[in-house]
């Protein structure tokens, strides 16, 4: 979203997949950074994952979320706790209206971390924008990611120059 409002001229179009224009409250992001630096990651493994999939997509595809686990626990602390403080900050919302680019936005039926409402936010400030929901969680473009392939390329062949 940055990219689009202050660099427009280097896109041609973007995809904002299961995101937000900002992450209110900051002290949840405080605090998550605050416990990775003194926990490890290991303490968030299951809730984020409990976040990003639904549960019968975690108990049809248990090793598939085992892997995103791992991903996970191998994070980085200090980088993992560095974007913690990065969203507790930011704010993109008084900036979309800048994205002059075609724009989709993909956003996940089930996801509690960004809700639909949340992508529907952010395409109805961005001019031309639209707005996919997909039966997933946080992390569509592997929840439903034949879906999320159709979507993108859908975009990508009305974007093409």
């Amino acid at each position: 979203m940055w990219l689009g409002a202050n660099a427009p001229g280097r896109f041609d179009g973007l995809v904002l997949a299961n995101t937000a224009a900002n992450f209110p409250p900051a002290d949840l992001w405080k605090g998550r950074a605050d416990t990775v630096r003194s926990s490890g990651m290991a303490t968030l493994v299951e809730p984020t994952l409990e976040r990003w999939f639904t549960k019968a997509f975690r108990e049809a595809r248990p090793a598939r979320v085992a892997e995103i686990g791992r991903m996970l626990i191998s994070t980085s602390v200090a980088g993992y706790a560095s974007c913690c403080e990065v969203l507790a900050q930011s704010d993109m919302l008084p900036e979309l209206d800048r994205i002059a680019c075609p724009t989709r936005v993909i956003a996940g039926q089930h996801d509690p971390s960004t809700p639909p409402d949340r992508g529907t936010e952010i395409a109805s400030r961005i001019a031309g924008a639209d707005m996919i929901t997909l039966d997933a969680a946080h992390l569509s473009s592997i929840e439903a990611a034949d879906a999320f392939a159709v979507e993108v390329q859908d975009f990508l062949s009305k974007t093409k120059k």
